[in-house]
C-alpha cells in the first residue's frame, strides 16, 4: 500500500476547492437581496397574479443556496441574478394587474 505524503494530499485538496469556483465567495447579503426581492413580489400580490414567475424566483434562490453550500460561487451568483430577475418580473406583473 502506498501512502500519499501530507503535502501532496493538502495540495490536491486545495486544488479541488479552487476548481469549485473561480470567483469570490457569495455573501449573505447577496442571498438576502434575492430573498428580499421575492418578499417584495409577494407583498405586491404576485402569489395571486404571477405565481409562475414567483415560483421560478423561489426555485432559483433554492438552487443558489445549494450552489452556495457546495461552494460553487459563480453558479450561485448566476442563480441569484436569475432569482432577482424573476422576482422583479413577478412584482411588475402583479402591480400591472393591480393597476388594471
Amino acid at each position: 500500500m502506498r501512502i500519499i505524503p501530507i503535502s501532496i494530499a493538502a495540495t490536491l485538496a486545495i486544488l479541488a476547492c479552487a476548481c469549485a469556483s473561480s470567483g469570490p465567495p457569495v455573501s449573505n447579503a447577496e442571498m438576502a437581496q434575492a430573498d428580499g426581492d421575492i418578499r417584495a413580489a409577494e407583498n405586491a400580490t404576485a402569489t395571486q397574479h404571477a405565481r409562475d414567475l414567483l415560483d421560478r424566483a423561489r426555485g432559483d434562490l433554492a438552487a443558489a443556496q445549494r450552489d452556495w453550500q457546495d461552494r460553487r460561487w459563480d453558479a450561485a451568483r448566476r442563480r441569484i441574478a436569475e432569482a432577482r430577475a424573476a422576482a422583479a418580473a413577478a412584482e411588475t406583473k402583479a402591480r400591472a394587474v393591480a393597476i388594471q
